[in-house]
This record gives C-alpha cells, structure tokens and sequence, in this order.
C-alpha cells in the first residue's frame, strides 16, 4: 500500500488544522485525529506564544508608541485597548474561558473545509460527512 499525506484546515474565525501520512483517506486513526480538532487543542502552547508576542512588543520602541499613541488619541473608547490583550490579561484566561469562547464561536455552520492531497474527491466528501455531519450547532444545545 503506498503512503500518502493528506492535510486538511478549516476556518471557524480562527484557523485550525492537520497534516497527517496517511495510508488512505479512510484510515481509522487520521479519522479519529481529525475529528478532535474540533475540540481545543494546544491552548498552553498558544498562549505562552502569545504571551512571548506581547513581551516582545513592550520591547520594541515603535510598538510602545503606537500603543501610547492610540491610548492618547482614543482615551476610554475600546480602540485604545492592545489588539491583543496584555499579558496580565492573558494570564487570566483558564481553560474553562477557552471551552466557553469554542462553545460559543465554533459553529458548524461557519466552517470551510480545504483538502488537499493525492485522494479521491468522493471519498473525502464521505469522509468529511462521516467526521463532522453529527456535530450540531452550540445553540442547539442551549
């Protein structure tokens, strides 16, 4: 049997993916891996990058002065707020945000499915449909 690798990526407002070798589109364990990306994944990991990100910004002279320069010109309105949080402010998040922030923004109806590979079309779709056709809308549970 000739190996192949397949990845797939999909967009819910944030972009989330696998890239697995594979010995066919059908193999039960690519499967099972590809279903769990729809749970959270790797959140210490984003975080402390994300943590590293904004360290590196209070580092860095234009940074600091665009943010100075927006807390002056926007005072108390949201725009004056760091796109990206603070790092006080990171480290609050518990996973139990996250889960919630899913729940609430990973909806079935927003999502886009790229494939890409050596497979075949109609076995993706199947495949695809297999994975993902019971995952109900969180609103549906509400």
């Amino acid at each position: 049997m000739k190996h192949r690798t397949i990845a797939i990526a999909f967009s819910v407002g944030l972009l989330a993916g696998l890239s697995a070798p594979v010995l066919s589109a059908a193999d039960k364990e690519t499967r099972q891996m590809m279903a769990d990306i729809r749970m959270l994944q790797e959140q210490t990991q984003q975080l402390q990058n994300l943590i590293t990100t904004l360290r590196q910004a209070e580092d860095d002279p234009a940074s600091m002065a665009v943010d100075a320069f927006m807390k002056a010109l926007y005072r108390d309105h949201p725009y004056a707020r760091k796109v990206r949080g603070t790092v006080a402010g990171i480290e609050q998040i518990r996973r139990q945000d996250l889960v919630r922030f899913h729940q609430k923004g990973f909806d079935p109806s927003g999502i886009a499915v790229v494939i890409v590979g050596d497979i075949n079309e109609d076995a993706a779709t199947a495949a695809v449909a297999r994975l993902f056709g019971d995952w109900a809308s969180p609103s549906a549970f509400i």
